[in-house]
């Protein structure tokens, strides 16, 4: 009897594309509308290159002083003021992800091999994108550059001040560092355990015609989405929570489906000759938030996520009312009090 094995019904080329294609739906930070696909970051893992520079000119609004006092003196030379760049370096991601097995063409009977395969395969490869986007999120913002985008109001003793939870003064201040460009932000993504201490606040509003919310209401104005992949970091006495504010499309998100990004092969003396069937797929993408720069020299070809979530190796490479991220550290309390 003929049986249905990987290598029947994936041809690599239709495949990778099905399962590797940009996606910002399946998971929670990824669909929050803080990320947006970017043209220019998947034509740049097109090409060549660990890392991509993006250049930009200082604002002439940043310039020292006033404007000169005109007047009728030759000899009173003004002084002309340069204008200065900075440059932002997002850096290639090179993952992959490898499955075998004897059995997998059984258990799929029954419906379509594709369909079945594709969304598992995606699914977990959306789940690991936005593992890294969370890393990324926890090394830029916590450098020294962004230290005024920081609110950090935790405490690690058992049952911390009320002040120390999250809630409306505490969002409200976090939001304070943008100054007059408060309107940055548009969406806050934080850790159910969060969520869940707003709506016993009763601070999440669920208006029916509110357009912003895409499942878990608004909140002060701002779309929530909530992600437990968000940090829960666990303390001596209290774990201390990171929530986010950012603006609609700060991350830039691309990818580049490059040869061999999908490998099927068999191996017939495995399984004790019964043979096994191995599955390999790579993923090359980039994340980049507005304002960053890497700096660190990864250990590999490319970052790990431990890597990217290392402070030291990012720098902030833009006007800081510019960068579309703000983030609380903050406690999240019981009824009763005490920490979670």
């Amino acid at each position: 009897m003929a049986a249905t094995r990987i290598s029947d019904v994936i041809v690599p080329e239709v495949f990778a594309p099905y399962v590797l294609e940009p996606s910002t739906k399946t998971n929670k930070l990824l669909s929050s509308g803080a990320v947006a696909i970017d043209a220019q970051i998947s034509a740049n893992l097109a090409g060549g290159g660990l890392t991509f520079n993006y250049s930009s000119w200082d604002s002439t609004s940043d310039s020292s002083g006033d404007t000169d006092v005109s007047n009728d003196d030759p000899s009173d030379i003004a002084t002309p003021e340069k204008l200065g760049t900075k440059n932002q370096i997002c850096p290639r991601l090179a993952r992959n992800k490898s499955w075998s097995t004897t059995d997998l063409a059984g258990q799929l009977a029954g419906s379509d091999p594709m369909d079945a395969i594709a969304g598992n395969v995606g699914d977990y490869f959306d789940t690991q994108r936005n593992k890294t986007l969370v890393s990324i999120l926890t090394g830029f913002t916590g450098t020294a550059g962004m230290s005024t985008h920081v609110n950090d109001i935790y405490s690690d003793v058992a049952s911390p001040a009320a002040t120390t939870n999250i809630g409306a003064g505490a969002i409200i201040e976090t939001k304070s560092a943008w100054g007059d460009h408060t309107s940055n932000g548009d969406v806050i993504v934080m850790h159910s355990d969060s969520y869940n201490s707003l709506l016993l606040q009763n601070l999440i509003s669920f208006e029916a015609t509110n357009v912003q919310s895409i499942g878990w209401g608004t909140y002060l104005g701002f779309t929530v989405a909530v992600d437990d992949a968000l940090p829960k970091v666990a303390g001596a006495n209290a774990s201390e929570y990171s929530t986010y504010i950012l603006k609609n499309g700060a991350v830039g998100f691309g990818n580049a489906i490059q040869d061999n990004a999908v490998e099927t092969d068999r191996e017939p003396l495995q399984g004790g000759g019964g043979g096994v069937e191995i599955l390999v797929v790579r993923d090359c993408l980039a994340f980049h938030i507005m304002g960053s720069k890497w700096t660190g020299t990864p250990a590999s070809t490319t970052p790990s996520n431990a890597e990217l979530a290392t402070t030291t190796n990012w720098a902030v490479a833009a006007e800081l009312k510019n960068i579309p991220v703000v983030t609380l550290k903050h406690n999240v309390l019981n009824e009763d009090g005490t920490a979670k």
